[in-house]
This record gives C-alpha cells, sequence and structure tokens, in this order.
C-alpha cells in the first residue's frame, strides 16, 4: 500500500494537497486522459 503513504506525504504539503484535490474533481467531473505509463515503470 505504498499509495497509501505516498498520499499522506503528498497531504502535508498545502500546495500539493490542492493539486490533489483539484485532481480528484477533475476526474470525478470526467475531465481525465487515460495515458500508457509502461515507460515509466522500473
Amino acid at each position: 500500500m505504498k499509495w497509501k503513504q505516498t498520499s499522506l506525504y503528498l497531504l502535508q504539503n498545502p500546495a500539493n494537497a490542492e493539486r490533489l484535490r483539484k485532481g480528484i474533481e477533475q476526474h470525478r467531473q470526467g475531465q481525465y486522459k487515460e495515458i500508457d505509463v509502461t515507460a515509466y515503470l522500473d
């Protein structure tokens, strides 16, 4: 559950928390684009 640790870490900073909040809201409104992340994986 590394994603939970990462999210909690990012939420500690008000600017990051706001970016996450906006991103979640945009996703809920259908404003997102799916991408292939295979190139970014180790």
